[in-house]
């Protein structure tokens, strides 16, 4: 199955590409109805928070990341175990 080339990228995505770009879609829709007008120290206060939150974003998945990779070696190690306690059920039968 040939994958959909993605409007914003240029480049062939998946599902979570396309349902990103939907949702920016409808979010550039709304701002573009709203047409408000902020206030200087409301935008800057905004710009702090949402640095703010890249930061705990970024965080986040670099936890995870380290949980999965924790993972795939605790998965070594127990396939390791496996095949040695079969080894031994083996020469025992």
């Amino acid at each position: 199955m040939e994958l959909p080339i993605n409007k914003y990228l240029g480049i062939k995505s998946d599902w979570w590409e396309d349902r990103a770009s939907i949702l920016l879609d409808a979010v550039r829709k709304d701002e573009e109805e709203l047409a408000a007008v902020y206030d200087v120290d409301h935008v800057n206060r905004s710009i702090v928070h949402t640095r703010e939150d890249m930061v705990l974003v970024v965080s986040y998945l670099n936890a995870v990341n380290k949980q999965l990779a924790q993972l795939r070696h605790t998965r070594a190690l127990l396939s390791i175990i496996v095949v040695l306690v079969a080894v031994g059920l083996w020469r025992v039968w």
